[in-house]
Order: structure tokens, then sequence, then C-alpha cells
């Protein structure tokens, strides 16, 4: 699978969720929930290539709920005149998040190639080795 694929199934998933939560529950028009598709498609660039190709599910998945949460809070604050900006976002938000928990295996089976084996030799793995020569050494006290 490659990218415009990818990219098309998140952005119209994304603009159902939005369309439910902010053109229904707050009654922005559906020319601004496009708007703010488009900006947050940038987090597939962000969370999807970058964050899930490093770390795993969970942490991409978080990742796209921030960014999601900030981009949609900054542009539905400009959008609406009340203090519902943050309800909205928060919404949106988690149903996003929910909705990249079972997208993200998709990008994994859909991006397997050499990428994936690039990615995993930038993966840190810390390994500690400790030995008992490293311990502190008492030496006993001369007696006269």
């Amino acid at each position: 699978m490659n990218h415009t694929k990818l990219i098309g199934m998140k952005f119209i998933a994304t603009f159902i969720l939005l369309f439910l939560v902010l053109g229904i529950g707050f009654t922005i028009s559906i020319a601004d929930i496009v708007l703010i598709n488009m900006v947050s498609i940038l987090a597939y660039f962000i969370g999807d290539l970058l964050i899930l190709s490093r770390t795993n599910n969970t942490i991409a998945t978080l990742a796209d709920i921030s960014i999601a949460f900030v981009v949609i809070f900054l542009m539905t604050d400009a959008l609406l005149a009340s203090t519902e900006a943050f309800i909205a976002a928060l919404l949106s938000a988690v149903l996003i998040g929910l909705y990249e928990w079972f997208f993200h295996p998709f990008v994994i089976r859909g991006l397997s190639y050499s990428q994936n084996k690039q990615a995993a030799l930038l993966r840190a793995n810390y390994l500690m080795e400790s030995s008992d020569e490293l311990g502190v050494f008492f030496q006993p006290e001369d007696q006269d």
C-alpha cells in the first residue's frame, strides 16, 4: 500500500469523525471541517511515518492524539467564539486517537519495505553490562 491510499483512508475517516463532532455537535461548517482536516493530515507524516516507525502503536497513538488536539484546538478556537473549543478539540482528538489505534497496523503492513528495516536500525537498544570488578574495593585496615 502506498502513501496516497493511506492518506486517503486517513483523510476520509478523519473527516467523518470531525463532521460528527464538530459539524453536528458544535455547528462548524463543512468548509472549516475540511480545512481542519487538511491541516491535521500533517499528523500522518509526524505520527505515522516518523514516530510509528521508531516506536510502538501506543506511543504513536498518544502522539497522534496530542497533535490532533493541538491542531483542532487552535483552529476551532478561532472559529468558535465561546469556550467550547477545548471540549470540541478534546472529543475530536479522542475519537481520532481511537481510529489511529486501528489504523496503525495498516500503516505498518502497507509500508513494510526497507523503510521499516532502516528504522529498526535507528532504534536505540540500550544494554547494560555489569560485573563484580566494578564494585567498590575496601581494604582492611592494618592493625598495629
